[in-house]
């Protein structure tokens, strides 16, 4: 079942009361000047509100984030419909298991991934919460030596280590569009 907070929240931008009917109002002008004011700026509040990354990370589900990225050429040329953005969505990958040294960890994100996918961010940060160290990730060294690589395939997200850096929390967060 879908939440409300899977979805990106919208304030509506749709003529809530029609300005008009202020007009044909008997009231004092100044009040009805007042009113179409106000009316105008709720419609530029909602333009700015809409146009807002939404703060949400949720390690629970993918959450749709505000962020809409640029219509499909692919679709565009095959569709009589006019072309519409894409929505991105995020999902937060948690590790309280910890990432010991070098080497490979793997974490299944459970998304079922296609073709028509796209991802548009991969990052996150390893966190050393005994000796307070906090990394990047992906993470490259000044030296080129000590690398964090961080990458996703069609199961899991995967942290190759070759840092040596203990993490005992790891955050990864996919943002992605779906067409």
């Amino acid at each position: 079942m879908a939440t409300s907070s899977q979805f990106s929240v919208q304030v509506p931008t749709t003529n809530v009361w029609d300005p008009s009917q202020v007009i044909g109002l008997e009231i004092d002008d100044k009040l009805k000047d007042v009113l179409v004011r106000l009316y105008q700026n709720l419609g530029l509040m909602a333009l700015v509100v809409n146009a807002k990354d939404t703060g949400v990370y949720n390690n629970s589900y993918p959450t749709v984030n505000s962020q809409n990225w640029f219509p499909n050429p692919a679709l565009d040329s095959t569709t009589s419909t006019s072309p519409t953005n894409r929505p991105v969505s995020r999902l937060v990958l948690r590790n309280t298991g910890g990432v010991v040294g070098a080497g490979v960890t793997d974490f299944p994100h459970g998304l079922t991934i296609n073709d028509s996918w796209s991802f548009t961010r991969i990052y996150g940060v390893g966190s050393d919460q005994v000796f307070l160290n906090f990394l990047p990730l992906p993470f490259a060294s000044a030296s080129g030596t000590t690398n964090i690589e961080l990458r996703v395939n069609s199961t899991e997200a995967v942290l190759t280590n070759n840092s040596g850096a203990t993490f005992d929390v790891v955050y990864i967060i996919l943002e992605y569009i779906t067409s």
